[in-house]
C-alpha cells in the first residue's frame, strides 16, 4: 500500500480513512482534528505523491 511510499503518520492515518470511503469531515471527525487540518494533510499527500485527486490517489494505492 501508499504508506511505505509517501507519508508521515498522520497522513497514512488520513490517507487510510479515504482509502475506506470516508469524507474530509468524516475523517476530522473520526481523528478529532479539524477539516481544515484534513485538507492540508491531503494536499501534502498529493504533493508527496504528485497526484491531482481522489481518484488517482486510489489509483496509486492500488498499484
Amino acid at each position: 500500500m501508499v504508506k511505505n511510499r509517501c507519508c508521515a503518520k498522520k497522513e497514512q492515518q488520513i490517507l487510510s480513512l479515504i482509502l475506506h470511503g470516508l469524507t474530509n469531515e468524516e475523517v476530522a471527525k473520526e481523528l478529532n482534528i479539524s477539516v481544515n487540518t484534513v485538507k492540508m494533510h491531503v494536499q501534502n499527500i498529493y504533493k508527496k505523491t504528485k497526484i491531482k485527486n481522489r481518484g488517482q490517489l486510489f489509483a496509486f494505492a492500488a498499484g
